[in-house]
């Protein structure tokens, strides 16, 4: 059934401090989120169990491996990752912004796909959008830009109540963009 949820003025308070509701708590009463690297098994509403699955590995006491041979394991676990994220029975594409480390990603990338860019009308920096067309135009992409005005944000604002929880982080404006315009793309997986 469904629960009756009501604010939590503590954690309304925190998101205004903080930008976000630290877990394990969330913006309502009596919900909460579930912990990183676990997963929960309801089998009854009295039978709830948690379990941790994973965590960070402790450090290494050994002393660092010279500079190069660290940017050579870091390369080379990097595009076994970008490739191990390729594997997918439907269309996949990227989101380009430009920046170091979409542009490393989609670099990485192998085979036939479309890279997303969002710009906002208006900007006075589009020089991110400048570099993600000349690496789109260098790796010989399908690159799709889609600027956003003032009026696009009006749609963003049926947006905000979709959410779980508020998000301070503005980059959710283009995301919500660049979602848009890959599913309009066939695109069901994106690196970013």
């Amino acid at each position: 059934g469904h629960i009756a949820l009501q604010l939590s003025q503590q954690r309304i308070a925190d998101f205004l401090l903080f930008e976000y509701v630290p877990q394990p708590h969330s913006i309502y009463e009596n919900c909460s989120k579930l912990l990183p690297g676990h997963y929960m098994v309801v089998k009854s509403p009295r039978d709830v169990r948690f379990t941790q699955y994973w965590d960070i590995p402790a450090g290494s006491t050994q002393p660092p491996a010279p500079d190069a041979e660290l940017v050579a394991r870091f390369r080379a676990l990097f595009q076994q990752c970008v490739e191990r994220h390729l594997v997918s029975d439907v269309k996949v594409g990227a989101f380009l912004s430009g920046g170091l480390d979409s542009s490393a990603i989609v670099s990485q990338m192998r085979g036939d796909f479309s890279a997303f860019t969002i710009d906002f009308a208006g900007a006075s920096n589009t020089l991110d959008r400048q570099r993600a067309t000349e690496l789109a135009a260098t790796l010989g992409l399908q690159h799709r830009v889609t600027v956003v005005s003032e009026n696009s944000l009006a749609d963003f604002i049926g947006l905000i109540g979709e959410l779980d929880e508020p998000v301070s982080d503005q980059s959710i404006i283009g995301l919500h963009y660049n979602f848009a315009e890959a599913k309009k793309n066939n695109i069901r997986v994106v690196l970013t």
